[in-house]
């Protein structure tokens, strides 16, 4: 990842043969290795491998960090160099996670680690209050499963919103004996 990482913090959406095969930029995509920095410091306690990684770490979390718009949620992509204007659910239940990553390693560090609860105060008031900034300029991604649990699974909601949220839709998508569907519609 440090090898292929581009000079404004991100990666490309594709690759292939070690090539970027897209000229897209996704922002949750480029917040990911936080998730993986912090799991490798709780899994071996190295906190050696959080400092090497920091630049990168520092630089991906600028490019994520660009993409949030003033109402507090997340452009989902970048192509040539601009951001598009919608957000998805579930790349910003993606993201909420790894700011939530950023901030434990910053503060691990002893980094300031402000503007990160800043940026997650701002998105969390977008779950709450503001879910209208999500799919606003294509069909609406309700059908799917994923938009129904990624946020619960992300933290954004308090545990009693959260079984809330759970109940208040369990029944569209979770099939007794067979499990959760991935689309509302489909078996």
């Amino acid at each position: 990842l440090i090898d292929h990482q581009e000079n404004d913090g991100s990666w490309y959406s594709e690759y292939q043969a070690n090539k970027s095969i897209s000229s897209r930029k996704e922002s949750n995509f480029s917040s990911y290795i936080a998730i993986g920095a912090l799991h490798n410091y709780e899994s071996y306690g190295d906190l050696k491998f959080l400092e090497n990684l920091l630049p990168t770490l520092k630089k991906s979390l600028q490019f994520t960090l660009s993409a949030q718009t003033d109402f507090g949620e997340f452009s989902w992509a970048m192509e040539n160099g601009k951001w598009l204007d919608d957000a998805l659910k579930t790349g910003n239940s993606s993201i909420f996670m790894s700011l939530k990553a950023y901030k434990k390693i910053f503060d691990l560090l002893g980094l300031n680690s402000n503007h990160i609860e800043n940026s997650l105060m701002a998105l969390r008031k977008v779950f709450l209050n503001k879910t209208s900034r999500f799919d606003r300029n294509w069909e609406s991604k309700e059908r799917y499963s994923m938009d129904w649990y990624y946020p619960i699974l992300s933290g954004a909601f308090s545990k009693s919103d959260s079984i809330e949220l759970i109940r208040d839709k369990w029944n569209e998508f979770v099939v007794e004996g067979l499990g959760c569907k991935c689309v509302k519609e489909e078996p």
